[in-house]
């Protein structure tokens, strides 16, 4: 007779077989959404994730009905706040996130993180139409698998990326640039962290391959998270930037000035996964500036792994040098439209877009401000 003992190799790969218990947090709801609504997507977003297979609670089942002004002030919890409440509640695992409105889209962010070690597995982001709110409840399914790491039923598996064709339409990456960072000492040049990312963000504009986020955009998603739009942010909180946009891609740089030189540096981090996705620094006079801003700008691009076209490239080189005064000034054009002073805004927009015909930041503003 064969004893009814189970071998140690069989209760550890028992053990290993079994799924992770996995605490969902409330949704938190930004820019115009309602509570009601974050919380319908959020027990969509449960009842999806038990059905692959995950042993899913809901935060409102474990505490009660009578939790509920709790789970408003829980919603939002990020960093140490998720390991410490999954470990109080037993949890492997924990999935949080946001349902903000931006713009017309709503946007629905989300995270799963491992409470053992406070490390992310997966984030993703999704976009949806503002005035069609079923579509991110009947989009629940696709997006837990994605937090799962399935593939859709019937789906098949791919081993290996296949060359695109010709005809098939080109991948556009969605990037965000932020406010760089005055890391000198001159603070005549504070004005320039905001101007120097809108001109950055131009350039990236003139690449098909990559799908920039509006000034104004961003200035939305600051606003509903009250922090400051000339200010730098601490990792965290530029990775919740990106969520809320929808962005694939964050630049962070920085700027200083010593003597006659002027440095730039500048990283893209990948939203979902906080990594580097490629660093870059330019070093050169003052007077050359611009031409020093779309050096960094087309290794950027670069290191994105995005080919320019002839035409991209030709955009991408100045007619005319612009030098640091140059961009001080459409930094105060940017800081006039940012204001509500459309005309001041529009009129030094002119007159740089009439000086230097390359100067894609200043076209742009030209066209979006109008002949008003």
């Amino acid at each position: 007779m064969v004893p009814a003992v189970f071998p140690a190799h069989a209760l550890l790969l028992a053990a290993l077989a079994a799924p992770p218990t996995v605490l969902v947090l409330p949704l938190d709801a930004r820019g115009g959404v309602t509570r009601d609504f974050a919380d319908t997507v959020g027990d969509g977003l449960v009842e999806a994730l038990r059905r692959q297979g995950l042993a899913v609670h809901a935060l409102r089942e474990l505490e009660g009905a009578a939790a509920q002004t709790r789970r408003a002030q829980v919603a939002g919890c990020e960093g140490a706040c998720i390991t410490e409440l999954g470990a109080a509640l037993h949890a492997d695992e924990v999935v949080s996130g946001s349902l903000a409105r931006v713009g017309k889209e709503h946007v629905l962010g989300l995270s799963r993180v491992v409470v053992r070690t406070g490390v992310a597995t997966r984030s993703l982001q999704r976009r949806f139409p503002a005035d069609r709110p079923a579509a991110v409840l009947d989009a629940l399914p696709s997006v837990a698998r994605d937090l799962v790491g399935l593939a859709p039923p019937g789906a098949a598996v791919v081993h290996a990326v296949a060359a695109p064709s010709a005809a098939a339409p080109a991948v556009r990456v969605r990037v965000a640039v932020l406010p760089f960072e005055n890391t000198g000492k001159d603070e005549r040049l504070e004005m320039l962290r905001k101007g120097l990312a809108d001109m950055v963000l131009a350039d990236f504009a003139a690449c098909a391959a990559v799908q920039v986020v509006e000034r104004e955009e961003l200035n939305k998603v600051l606003d509903e998270l009250k922090l400051q739009r000339d200010k730098a942010f601490d990792p965290a909180t530029a990775q919740r930037v990106g969520q809320l946009l929808g962005a694939e891609y964050l630049v962070l740089g920085g700027f200083f000035r010593l003597g006659n030189s002027f440095r730039l540096d500048a990283r893209v981090v990948r939203v979902e996964t906080a990594a580097v996705a490629t660093a870059q620094g330019v070093s050169g006079r003052e007077e050359a500036f611009m031409d020093l801003e779309k050096e960094l700008a087309v290794k950027l691009l670069a290191g994105l792994g995005t080919a320019l076209s002839e035409e991209e490239q030709r955009r991408l080189s100045p007619a005319r040098p612009g030098t640091l005064q140059d961009a001080v000034e459409y930094a105060r054009a940017v800081d006039d439209e940012d204001a509500g002073r459309r005309g001041a805004a529009r009129g030094r927009a002119q007159v740089l877009a009439a000086r230097l015909p390359g100067m894609a930041a200043a076209l742009r503003m030209v066209a979006r401000l109008g002949t008003e």
